[in-house]
């Protein structure tokens, strides 16, 4: 059965809004709008990157979308009508799928002009105070001598 993507769409992700859908997916806001109006498709990467986001098998997917057929697929390999066991996988796969998946996000980058933080008198506890105080009056001492 073969389905076009703004309805593959609009069920995958469940009546998310498009801000949801953009957040999840990492598409702009706009592409999502285009998508679910049939205005545009998104490219192969762009429906993986959906599908993973909403823990849909891609291969599922295109098999859906008319873009393989199950014959495309390798024998064994899942779709929406075969559910996935972790005692289908290799420690090893599973381990690795779990340690890219934990990475971290890096933060994104400041615009503009990114100045280092500097401490202010609140950010300084009573004793920060004290010995800021001590050493600069000992800086003083020893630049005097």
């Amino acid at each position: 059965m073969t389905t076009d993507w703004p309805e593959y769409l609009a069920q995958i992700t469940n009546g998310d809004t498009l801000t949801e859908i953009s957040k999840r997916t990492g598409a702009n806001i706009a592409s999502v709008h285009r998508w679910l109006h049939g205005k545009t498709n998104p490219t192969h990467t762009q429906i993986a990157a959906v599908c993973r986001a909403y823990n849909v098998s891609p291969a599922a997917a295109f098999v859906t979308l008319g873009v393989l057929e199950e014959a495309d697929l390798d024998p064994g390999f899942w779709t929406q009508d075969a559910p996935v066991r972790l005692a289908d996988f290799d420690t090893d796969v599973l381990l690795r799928e779990l340690g890219r998946r934990v990475q971290p996000r890096p933060e994104p980058k400041p615009k503009g002009h990114a100045r280092p933080k500097v401490k202010t008198l609140p950010d300084y506890s009573e004793t920060d105070l004290t010995k800021e105080m001590m050493r600069r009056a000992r800086e003083r001492e020893n630049a005097n001598s």
